[in-house]
């Protein structure tokens, strides 16, 4: 099993106030591919109710967790992509990537 690298640029936000981070993941090669192609819509980024069941995808677990350790009361998912494709100083904040990703 190969594993990759993958930068997921996400926001922390508490009442009045957002911060903009990125993490780095390393996750296997089949769900790098899967988060980069489907982005919010991949299983591994969920956060939704279903109507029967709320769903949380790995990595949103994460992110809220790294939100919740740094004092935060929630994350939202922005975009991922492979180290380097993106340059984080130019802000993610309200991007509209080229995988059409848009924040909320």
């Amino acid at each position: 099993m190969s594993v990759k690298n993958i930068d997921i640029y996400y926001h922390m936000i508490k009442s009045g106030e957002i911060a903009e981070a990125v993490i780095t993941l390393p996750v296997l090669s089949e769900i790098a591919d899967d988060i980069i192609s489907n982005q919010r819509g991949s299983a591994w980024v969920a956060d939704e109710a279903d109507g029967t069941a709320y769903i949380s995808g790995a990595v949103f677990v994460v992110l809220y967790n790294m939100a919740q350790l740094q004092g935060y009361d929630r994350a939202r998912f922005i975009l991922a992509e492979y180290p380097g494709v993106i340059d984080f100083e130019k802000k993610v904040y309200g991007c509209n990537h080229k995988r059409g990703v848009d924040d909320e």
